[in-house]
This record gives C-alpha cells, sequence and structure tokens, in this order.
C-alpha cells in the first residue's frame, strides 16, 4: 500500500496476518491465529515534518485479539519485545528503539493511540550528512499519545529518568522527567515541553576534581520544525543557590544557536554558601566565605564550534586562603573572553579593603591587576598597597593552583623606617629614614620562608 492512512503518508506499506473474524452481535470482533501476530513492514511513514522507516515490525495482541468493533468504533492493543525504527528530519537522522512496548488504539474517524514502554534509546546525528555530531537520548520510561485529525497529528509525551549526550559536549546530562504535547500537520511542527530536574555535571574530570558542581535546570520551551527554544532557571544542585535565569535558543537549518544567563546572585555567609560549592577545586583554597557574585553569560554556536563569553561582579567578597592569608571586601568585575575555558581579558581591576598576610602585617586600600588563565591557575599582573608612607608591591607572576610551592617578589617602594618600626611596639628604640628593597617570598604548603631579602636606604636617616 502506498497512500495517506491514519494521518501518515505511507511508501510501500504490507500488513500480513492470519486472523479469525466472529460477529458477537454488536460487532465484529477478529483474533490472530494461534502462535500468530501481525506484521508491518514500510518503506516510510511520512509526516510533515518528520519521517519514520524502512522498518519491519512483529506485533501481537493481549489474548490474540486483534480489534474489537463497538459501532463505528474499532479498538485495540499490540505487544512486543522490542522495537526498532529509523527516523530522519531536516535537522537529524537516527533511530528509535523501545524495549517492552505496549500500544492501546481506537479508531473512529480519527485513530487515538497510546504507546508507552521501558528504555527508550534515541542514537541519531544532528546532520544528515554522515560527519554530522553524534547524539544520544535514553529514557528508562516513556508513554506517547498520538490522536489525529484533518490537519495533522496531536502528539503528547512523558518521559522520565532520562540522559542525553552530545559528541564533543564536556556535560553529561540526566533529566528526571520531560513533558510536552502540540500538533504536527502541514503548517509544520508545534511542540510545546516542559523539563523538570535537568542535571548538569563536569563530563572531563571524576567528581572529587571536578571544574564546576553539579548545576539544576527546570524551564519550558518550544519545538517546532524550525528550532527549539528553551527558558529556565539555573541552580546548585546541592544548594538552595539561584544562579540565574537562562534563555537559549537553536536553529536547525543554520545549525546554530545562542543562550545567556542573567539576573544571577551568589550570597556566600558562614555555615550557608561556601566558594567550594560553586568548584570542588577551590576547596581548601578559599574558605570561610563571605560577600556576594553576580553573574552572567553569553554563548553562541555555529555548527558545533561553541564561543562563551561572560561577567562577574564580585561585591565586597571575602575568604580565607590556605597560603596568602586572609582577603576582606573583594570588588570588581571580571571580564571573561573564554568562559568555558575560564579565561578572562587581561588587567581585570579588583580592589582590596584589606588584606591580612599575617596577624601582625595587615594591608588596607589595595588594588590588583589580574587574569584567569585557566581552572588550575591566574596571572596577577600588578598588585599594589599603600604601607609605613610607601608603597608594597607584587612582582607579576603565574600563580598555579597545583603547584606545592610558589614564589611570591614583594617589592619594598620608600618606606618610612619610624613608621615599619611602629607596627612592632618597640618603644626602646627609634629610626628614622626612607627605605626601598626586594622580599622573595617562597610559599610551601601553608609556610613562608623569606629568600635573600633586603632592604637599603634610600636617605640619609638616623
Amino acid at each position: 500500500f502506498t497512500g495517506d492512512a491514519f494521518g501518515f503518508g505511507f511508501e510501500d506499506a504490507e500488513v500480513r496476518a492470519r486472523v479469525q473474524g466472529f460477529d458477537a452481535g454488536n460487532g465484529w470482533n477478529f483474533r490472530f491465529e494461534r502462535d500468530n501476530c501481525l506484521g508491518l513492514d514500510f518503506e516510510t511513514a511520512a509526516l510533515p515534518t518528520v519521517a519514520f522507516g524502512p522498518a519491519s515490525l512483529e506485533l501481537c495482541a493481549p489474548n490474540d485479539l486483534l480489534f474489537v468493533q463497538q459501532g463505528s468504533a474499532f479498538f485495540g492493543g499490540f505487544l512486543t519485545e522490542a522495537m526498532d525504527v529509523p527516523f530522519y528530519t531536516g535537522f537529524a537522522s537516527g533511530s528509535i528503539s523501545l524495549q517492552n512496548p505496549q500500544i492501546i488504539w481506537r479508531y473512529d474517524d480519527a485513530l487515538d493511540l497510546e504507546l508507552a514502554g521501558d528504555t527508550l534509546m534515541i542514537p541519531m546525528r544532528l546532520a544528515i550528512e554522515e560527519d554530522g555530531r553524534a547524539a544520544h537520548f535514553r529514557s528508562e520510561f516513556a508513554t506517547t499519545a498520538l490522536a489525529t485529525d484533518e490537519n495533522g497529528l496531536n502528539v503528547s509525551f512523558d518521559l522520565t529518568d532520562n540522559d542525553a549526550s552530545l559528541e564533543d559536549l564536556p556535560v553529561d546530562i540526566e533529566v528526571a522527567e520531560i513533558q510536552g504535547s502540540g500538533h504536527a500537520g502541514a503548517g509544520g511542527l508545534n511542540i510545546d515541553y516542559s523539563i523538570l530536574g535537568a542535571l548538569f555535571t563536569d563530563g572531563m574530570n571524576e567528581p572529587i576534581n571536578a571544574y564546576y558542581q553539579p548545576l539544576v535546570l527546570n524551564g519550558t520551551g518550544e519545538l517546532s520544525a524550525e528550532g527549539i527554544s528553551l527558558d529556565g532557571r539555573l541552580r546548585l544542585s546541592d544548594q538552595t543557590a539561584f544562579i540565574g535565569d537562562v534563555s537559549a535558543i537553536h536553529w536547525f537549518s543554520s545549525n546554530r544557536g545562542s543562550a545567556v544567563l542573567e539576573n544571577g546572585a551568589l550570597t556566600f555567609e558562614a555555615g550557608g554558601l561556601q566558594l567550594h560549592h560553586l568548584s570542588e577545586r577551590l576547596r581548601g583554597l578559599a574558605v570561610n566565605a563571605e560577600g556576594a557574585l553576580l553573574p552572567a553569560a553569553q554563548f553562541s554556536w555555529q555548527d558545533g564550534v561553541i564561543e562563551s563569553t561572560g561577567q562577574v561582579d564580585v561585591d565586597e567578597l571575602s575568604f580565607d586562603t590556605f597560603r596568602l592569608g586572609r582577603l576582606n571586601g573583594l570588588s570588581g568585575t571580571l571580564n571573561f573572553t573564554d568562559l568555558i575555558g575560564f579565561r578572562t581579558a587581561e588587567a581585570q581591576r579588583l580592589t582590596l579593603d584589606e588584606f591580612r598576610f599575617t596577624p601582625t602585617l595587615v594591608l588596607t586600600d589595595g588594588v590588583a591587576d589580574v587574569s584567569l588563565l585557566g581552572p588550575d591557575g591566574f596571572s596577577l599582573e600588578h598588585a599594589e598597597w599603600p604601607f609605613v608612607g610607601g608603597r608594597i608591591l607584587i612582582e607579576p607572576t603565574i600563580w598555579n593552583f597545583d603547584e606545592p610551592s610558589q614564589m611570591v617578589i614583594i617589592e619594598a617602594d620608600e618606606w618610612d623606617l619610624h613608621s615599619l618600626l611602629g607596627l612592632f611596639s618597640l618603644n626602646d628604640l627609634d629610626i628614622a629614614g626612607r627605605a626601598s628593597g626586594r622580599f622573595p617570598i617562597e610559599i610551601v604548603g601553608a609556610n613562608a620562608y623569606l629568600r635573600d631579602a633586603f632592604l637599603r636606604s634610600i636617605e640619609d636617616g638616623t
């Protein structure tokens, strides 16, 4: 058979069955002969936006009952061990497989069909060409309802315990539930859907060394033949912390899209949200945090190439570090040129109200120019604080988080020696004059060692 039936356009369809029919007085019933099922083969079963096939299915019926007639209506059901049907659209091709599918159907001027089963799997490529990016979707349990009308097909679905992957995407995705409903017909495809509990985790590193902690997204969107959109809210999985509102869209024909994150606010406080809740790599490096981070991000992609930028406003952030002491009142804006790669532009200006390097050495009103080089370190390009009538400066350095030791060179610039002596409460000693010098400090673990430090007079004194 080639032609239209039940809302589909069939090409080379064939149905095979050995059945027995009988009239019980209120309509015909048809049963399969013992140990027989219905064979359904088709080259293509097409809707306006998606086509299925070629496929060969073996469909059995509960109690061998093919269908029952009641008045003008016919209804029945089918069972099979597995179903595997290829599909292709304008933006993807693949196959749909379902274990233990159960089909309940009814026909009375229009076809209503419900399909449920275990372990739905949809491997696909996101372009028809052989070199298109591979993607995979799996659902532990799936239910779908289809109903034909004069304009096409009404669709609804409910998918639970899902996961998805995309070639070269360094993210693992699990989704608790996806629901949707809409229509496919001559006017195109229009599906409204919702996502509940989409969990995003670092797909490149073990949890103990993850770049970022698991994130959860809940949202709603629209699917059409032209593209797919999503609007939702992103938060940390293990915390109530709200990261921001997400809005994304992807266009199938041009294989491009964009996404933005905005309105985010992360507030740190004792006993609450801490920096290691954002990244496992900050655990132990920055603790006892207080203050706020306000993130924003922009993403765009074309043919699988992703660009990401972002901004993080740092608002009075304070924390203890494993090697450097306590930083209080850190503020500024970090502009990311590669947010996924955790890289910023050069010379990002930050101000620091107070830097407690040791209990007795406290620096105030500092400024620093930094750039992030990735998840493993940063570049300190310039830093200075006013100190005893002069300045303390830190020479440019690259700081690697994983290095067991780090050298930091502090410059003394025109220190007033009388003010310097006043820091140590030596009442029986006085000194006058000004001096400059250099203090190389090697930081090993939690210890700091002066290496070949010197301080030289730059004017006469006493």
